[in-house]
Parts: C-alpha cells; sequence; structure tokens
C-alpha cells in the first residue's frame, strides 16, 4: 500500500515536473520568437526609414542639379539676347552713318584751374 502511494506520489511529481519543464521550454520558444518578430519588424522599419531617407536625399539632388541646370541655361539664354541685342544695336549704328559718340575728358582743360567746368566731358562725333 505503502508502495502504491509513493509510485502515484512520484507519478504526479514527474508530471508536474513535465509540465513545467514543458511550460518553460514553450515560453523560451514563445520569447524568442516575440524576440524574432519584433527585431523583424524593427529591421524592416528601419530599412522602410533608411530607404525613405536615401530617396529624399536622391531627390533633393537631382532637383538641385535641374535647379542648376535651369539656372545655368537661363543666364546662357538671358547672355545670348543681351549679346544680340548688342550686335543689332551696333550693325544699326554702323548702318546709320556709323557715328560713335565717344566720352572723353580733355586733360589740357581738366589741368587748367582757371576753367570752371574743367571735369565735365565732351562729347566728341568720330567720323
Amino acid at each position: 500500500m505503502i508502495v502504491v502511494v509513493m509510485v502515484v506520489v512520484l507519478v504526479i511529481v514527474m508530471l508536474i515536473m513535465v509540465i513545467v519543464v514543458v511550460m518553460v521550454v514553450v515560453m523560451v520558444v514563445v520569447m524568442v520568437v516575440v524576440m524574432v518578430v519584433i527585431v523583424v519588424i524593427v529591421m524592416a522599419v528601419v530599412m522602410v526609414l533608411v530607404i525613405v531617407f536615401v530617396l529624399m536625399v536622391v531627390v533633393v539632388v537631382i532637383a538641385f542639379v535641374v535647379v542648376m541646370i535651369v539656372v545655368e541655361v537661363v543666364m546662357e539664354m538671358v547672355v545670348m539676347v543681351m549679346l544680340a541685342v548688342i550686335v543689332v544695336v551696333v550693325v544699326i549704328e554702323v548702318m546709320v552713318g556709323g557715328r560713335y559718340y565717344v566720352l572723353y575728358v580733355d586733360f589740357k582743360k581738366a589741368f587748367d584751374s582757371s576753367v570752371h567746368s574743367s571735369f565735365l566731358p565732351a562729347y566728341m562725333p568720330q567720323v
């Protein structure tokens, strides 16, 4: 009778130990799975953020390059228009009669202290 009771108690203790071991193993597995899932989610979020950041940097660089190209093209067109205007003005002046009015200062008058308007420029037509 005592042997049967001891065997039953031993079996119950063994079952409790097996249940505890199984619960510990299940908890460890669940914790590992949860940790792996959390790490995977964090890595995915970090990768998405890195990809978004890289794309933003690429878009900003491309926009900067495009703006610089547009500015350069506009400046070149402005310079070309200015050169064209200068050429047209010179051609019109040459066609009209080739008179260029040169602004000059008579240095003899400039150094003569008795002349009041010595530093005023004189217009001299050049034929």
